[in-house]
């Protein structure tokens, strides 16, 4: 699971991680490796820290949301292409689904 929560989503762009905690998890070989942090972390006043959260999210849900939507069009398209109208006039016999 931590795979698929590291792992940035094809149509939004960003990670589960991301979007839900608004940074990147630091996996056991980062920490390892000793590798340099993406981003740095305010360490002064708590409500910088919560404003600065606050902007990070807002600006990465709406960049994933412009995505989803780019995303849900392409798969209209897609679905579109192989689907053709269906005319019916008054009196014309049709199926008729009744679940029970």
């Amino acid at each position: 699971m931590s795979v698929y929560r590291w792992l940035p989503h094809e149509f939004t762009g960003y990670s589960p991680n991301r979007l839900c905690l608004g940074r990147e998890v630091r996996m056991p070989l980062d920490l390892i490796m000793r590798l340099p942090l993406e981003e740095t972390e305010s360490r002064g006043m708590p409500d910088a820290f919560v404003r600065d959260m606050q902007e990070k999210a807002a600006d990465a849900y709406a960049l994933a949301r412009k995505h989803l939507g780019r995303a849900a069009e392409r798969r209209k398209a897609a679905y579109d292409l192989r689907t053709r109208e269906a005319n019916f006039g008054v009196g014309d016999w049709v199926w008729y689904w009744y679940p029970r």
